[in-house]
């Protein structure tokens, strides 16, 4: 669930005389404006959605103090007169879709009347877009600092978002970005589960602008750049508003000098001299000194050296080099004072200093302790950046790992390796082992590159770098071998680096491990084939082949794997690397494993269906692979099961999110199936199937020991079954590649015999309705009711007690029964609280789950039912305990009883 905040800062000041633009004329003074009355200088009256005008009749805004670019009829400049088409879009209550300024009515109840100043962004209108505000200053002083505060109201009515960045000018051409009030409107559209609709929603913020110097008489302009910070082209944007400004001002007699435009070297070695310049000037006096302050902890200063006034206002001093050691941080503020006396110290700067490293050949590097000698730098997202991490998941392993989660940002971040010389009379190699999770591996979101004119050390920006090709992984969560890649011909030094790049905000979580850069010579064939080669059936789809690795002076670098009908194999030819074959559908199949991995799954068999397999040891990869095909390689076989003998119908999906609004659609998309008879099922062996957009796509539900389903009970099934990454979504079973469109899709579930158990196609979008934020439920009275049908599902309305936590806003009721759902036959009461609320997250008072409108209820407890009229509480039957059990409907709710 995305936050429901939104920053557009208009700041607007009052006045008691007729003005041309907005004047402050008193320090310490609150300046409000409600747009809802006259305000001298911002509008004429009651803010009525009119456009802009110099000199503004009723309902209109001063040009004089507004400016605006952007806009699809072009720009209205200050002093313009625009009062008409997208400037002046009238009045509104929300909910439109074409570009303009409006008067947004934002009262939630209608009741009253609350004007806004507000707009709706379109393709053509605002995106990107300014909104510039003239402030005149009348004080007889100098405004140094400004205090703001104001309300921001959100019509969230769209899956997409606005971004706004702030910044303030002297003379409306060079501005100056103050990041802090940079924010951006909700990304996702998240329906109000009672009215069904968007709603305003509103934020207080405020922050206080500090270091200005504008003088008496002078001018200060507040600029809003706006643009989409989603990718789109067409699609409708969220309206925005702005109410209840509020502005102070502090004022000085004296202004202490202005320090402005620092400059310095971004990424020194210790070998090179750090300059720092920067643009001092007094508005009233002169400068008589500049310093600089510098150190190697923050705020604390070792050195305060004079800077040299070298041409204008600019000041400059150099540091020398080799005054500080390698991988150290130096941080430094500059300090001036004027002829009278006043100071002012800039903000603190810092940089890091680093010396580029290299190494010679072998090169390994298994991220042990941490990063150890490679160097991380992220380019973009501000938060986020590679990192070492330990897992112990059936050992300890340790590795490199980055992801983009919860950044918000788009990302490029990269880990870049030592130096290594390379000559083309060499042939140098790479090879790794890579693992990711989340999302989708698409192109560009994770490469390995190589430069040979990078310097070793600072931005990878700006210099020559190209794709080396490898082996990534086919399947999350599981490591893959890089097989040795070739490195580039050249003479002299080469930098190799991992890019991770994400533009689109569906983060995936990338990890590096066991790097080796060595020669490319062949290794010897393996000494020893593998031991204990063993198949057994786990059901009427499944068999897994286990085995233990080969010992002996040559080690295999992996195992080449082939399953038949016949145990009739072809062995494998040296110099030849053999294709993965999984598509089993024809009863052959063939598969690469690594050193390590000492099982495979095979999936997709027939039931009770004889299978072969054997297992060949080799070295290298590539076109130096050698096979071990002499002695006796291992063979095996296992017969399939005659598989499950569940009936259609046994198993039926009953609760789907396809739209998270907590975390992205590949962390957070899941589905809660349910057990209509009375006995477990066992699902191992089972397929899931969905669409891609183009192709069907299938997972094979793998699980030691079985996934069984309990008897009239559920299970949820989801991409992640990370609960502090998913939304709080207890999955009892993790899948991959299948993705749920959010408009046109559809799931099915077999049995190991390839049974249809259930379908669901939610084509027809707008008869299922699907919603950001929100599950679909099945809520049929009958169990043997159409599940295909989007009548018989509706939206979740409360976040309910399946649930982990309850931290997230997403509805649902994942694991069980949820609000008006008829899955189960009875429930119980047991505790205190509102009918609507009873199976929140955390609480136990419903025993397995809400009542539908066939649920027999037994209140042992005190229930207030909190539905109104007309959306009234259900159930079947309702059993009230004479002793302890306890009723209320409060006035204008109701409860529907059977």
């Amino acid at each position: 669930m995305k936050k429901q905040y939104l920053l557009i800062i208009l700041i607007c000041i009052s006045g008691l005389r007729t003005q041309a633009q907005l004047q402050i004329s008193s320090a310490g003074t609150n300046y409000l404006i409600t747009f809802d009355g006259n305000m001298a200088g911002v509008n004429n009256g009651a803010f009525q959605g009119t456009g802009f005008s110099p000199s503004p009749a009723a309902g209109q805004l001063n040009s004089n103090a507004w400016a605006t670019t952007g806009m699809s009829e072009g720009n209205s400049d200050f002093g313009a007169t625009k009062t008409s088409g997208v400037f002046a879009k009238g009045i509104s209550v929300g909910g439109v879709v074409d570009g303009g300024f409006y008067a947004f009515d934002i009262d939630e109840k209608n009741n009253t009347i609350n004007y806004a100043l507000g707009f709706q962004p379109t393709q053509n209108d605002f995106t990107p877009g300014t909104i510039t505000l003239k402030i005149e200053n009348t004080t007889g002083q100098y405004i140094e600092a400004i205090n703001l505060a104001f309300k921001i109201w959100n019509f969230n009515d769209f899956d997409y978002s606005t971004k706004l960045s702030f910044s303030y000018s002297y003379d409306n051409i060079t501005f100056v970005d103050v990041s802090v009030l940079n924010y951006s409107s909700p990304a996702v559209f998240v329906a109000d589960p009672f009215k069904g609709g968007a709603k305003w929603e509103s934020s207080l913020i405020g922050t206080v602008i500090n270091d200005l110097a504008v003088p008496n008489n002078g001018f200060i302009y507040l600029r809003w750049t706006t643009d989409d910070l989603n990718a789109l082209t067409t699609e409708s944007r969220d309206e925005i508003a702005l109410d209840d400004i509020n502005v102070a001002v502090s004022t000085v007699v004296n202004p202490a000098p202005l320090i402005e435009n620092v400059v310095y070297t971004p990424y020194p070695t210790t070998s090179d001299a750090i300059t720092v310049t920067a643009d001092v000037s007094d508005l009233n006096g002169t400068v008589s000194s500049v310093i600089l302050k510098y150190g190697t902890s923050t705020g604390l200063y070792t050195a305060t050296p004079l800077m040299t006034n070298s041409s204008g206002n600019q000041y400059t001093y150099t540091i020398p080099a080799n005054t500080f050691i390698n991988n150290s941080s130096v941080f430094f503020a500059i300090e001036a004072s004027d002829n009278a006396s006043a100071i002012r110290i800039s903000n603190e700067y810092s940089l890091n200093i680093r010396n580029a490293v290299t190494t010679t050949l072998p090169y390994n590097q298994p991220f042990t302790i941490n990063l150890a000698d490679c160097f991380t730098f992220s380019v973009k997202g501000n938060t986020k950046n590679w990192y070492w991490y330990e897992e112990n998941k059936g050992g300890k392993r340790q590795f490199a790992e980055v992801t983009g989660y919860n950044s918000g940002d788009e990302e490029e971040d990269w880990l870049i390796l030592p130096g290594i010389t390379v000559s083309n009379s060499i042939n140098e190699v790479i090879d790794f082992w890579t693992h990711y999770n989340f999302g989708v591996d698409g192109v560009g979101t994770f490469d390995l590159l190589y430069s040979f004119d990078y310097p070793g050390t600072g931005s990878p920006n700006g210099y020559t770098w190209n794709v080396l090709s490898f082996q990534k992984p086919t399947e999350k969560q599981q490591w893959y071998f890089s097989e040795q890649v070739v490195l580039p011909p050249g003479d002299g030094n080469v930098y190799l680096a991992f890019r991770y790049a994400n533009p689109n905000r569906d983060y995936p979580t990338w990890r590096v491990d066991d790097i080796n850069i060595h020669l490319g010579s062949a290794v010897p064939e393996p000494t020893n084939h593998p031991a204990n080669f063993t198949a057994i059936a786990s059901n009427g789809s499944t068999i897994y082949t286990t085995w233990t690795d080969a010992i002996g002076a040559n080690l295999p670098s992996g195992y080449h794997i082939k399953m038949n009908k016949t145990g009739i194999f072809t062995p494998p030819v040296d110099g030849s690397a053999e294709e993965v074959d999984d598509d089993l559908s024809d009863g052959e199949g063939k598969i690469n494993v690594f050193t390590g991995y000492q099982k495979s799954t095979w999936t997709g068999l027939l039931p009770s269906t004889t299978y072969y397999f054997i297992i060949y040891p080799y070295s290298n990869t590539g076109d130096l692979i050698d096979y071990k095909t002499d002695g006796s390689p291992p063979t095996t076989f296992a017969i399939t099961t005659a598989g499950s003998t569940a009936q259609p119908g046994d198993v039926i999906f009953t609760e789907f999110m396809a739209a998270p609004g907590s975390v992205t659609d590949s962390y957070g998309e899941w589905f809660e199936i349910f057990n209509t008879t009375n006995a477990p099922i066992n699902l191992d062996g089972w397929v899931i199937e969905s669409s891609d957009g183009v192709i069907n796509v299938q997972h094979t539900i793998v699980s030691d020991p079985p996934l069984m389903i309990p008897a009239k009970g559920f299970l949820v099934l989801g991409l992640n079954s990370d609960v502090l990454t998913n939304g709080g979504v207890p999955v009892n079973y993790e899948y991959d590649k299948i993705f749920m469109s959010n408009t046109d899709d559809y799931l099915r579930i077999r049995t190991d015999t390839q049974t249809e158990m259930d379908f669901i196609d939610w084509s027809e979008t707008a008869v299922w309705g699907i919603r950001t934020g929100q599950t679909l439920i099945f809520i049929a009275e009958s169990l043997s009711a159409d599940n295909n049908d989007g009548n018989n599902w509706i939206p979740s309305l409360i976040r309910e007690k399946g649930y982990s936590n309850s931290t997230q806003a997403d509805l649902g009721s994942p694991g069980t029964n949820g609000l008006f759902q008829n899955l189960i036959e009875s429930t119980t009461w047991t505790g205190t609280g509102n009918w609507s609320e009873g199976n929140k997250p955390g609480q136990t008072n419903w025993s397995n789950g809400s009542p539908g409108s066939n649920v027999q209820v037994t209140l042992q407890g005190t229930s207030t039912v909190d539905f109104p009229l007309v959306f009234p509480a259900k159930c079947g039957k309702l059993i009230i305990d004479p002793s302890i059990g306890n009723l209320i409907i409060p006035p204008g709710k109701a409860l529907s009883t059977k």
